[in-house]
């Protein structure tokens, strides 16, 4: 039993490295949905319900210089109905499984070229078979209704070069035997598993 559950958090450990490496080197899985967001399109995978948290992004403007630096601040409020997540608010990159992250793709869903830095975090846990899902719950986070935890960054834009980018936001929810702590009684359906992505904007350098 304890190696089928170390195997599911291995998975999912796997797709956050997987999908921070699209981010940082490859191309990312885009849906078709370009009109409804400009020339942006959504990016695939596992979403939370909008139900239990949702994110949005700003920045001071749309169009840059080629040398200024891009402000981004991500905001995550708990829906309605409030909801559990890792209880880490910081740079996806420093967790490896949970976090925030921002980063700029070409309008075609390609790296815009940023030199991100790999994980600093160390994902899986090698314990010896006598973790349980309610100690575990020590570290999550339940946020009320309307909470809110806000993240900012600055991205360098000196190396990209004049054109029109996609710039995307999102929050990763994923963490060691997530699984099993949803299913605790206290935890009451609330957990968040999955990514939690802002709107794309259409960003301008000149």
């Amino acid at each position: 039993m304890y190696l089928l559950k170390q195997r599911h958090s291995a998975d999912k450990v796997l797709l956050a490295y997987t999908l921070l490496g699209a981010l940082c080197l490859g191309t990312f899985p885009l849906l078709s949905d370009r009109n409804a967001l400009g020339q942006c399109s959504l990016l695939q995978g596992e979403q939370v319900s909008r139900t239990l948290a949702t994110l949005t992004m700003q920045t001071d403007r749309s169009t840059f210089r080629q040398d200024a630096p891009l402000e981004v601040t991500l905001t995550l409020k708990a829906g309605s109905i409030g909801v559990y997540l890792p209880a880490y608010f910081g740079d996806f990159i420093k967790a490896c499984e949970h976090g925030f992250s921002a980063t700029l793709l070409t309008l075609a869903g390609k790296s815009a070229g940023l030199h991100a830095t790999g994980c600093m975090g160390g994902g899986l846990h090698s314990g010896l078979g006598v973790d349980t899902a309610q100690a575990e719950l020590t570290n999550f986070v339940r946020l009320e209704p309307g909470e809110m935890r806000t993240w900012h960054t600055t991205l360098k834009t000196s190396a990209l070069s004049r054109g029109r980018y996609c710039l995307y936001g999102e929050y990763l929810s994923y963490a060691y035997m997530i699984d099993e702590i949803a299913q605790l009684r206290e935890v009451k359906g609330l957990m968040a598993k999955g990514r939690i992505a802002a709107t794309p904007l259409l960003i301008v350098i000149r």
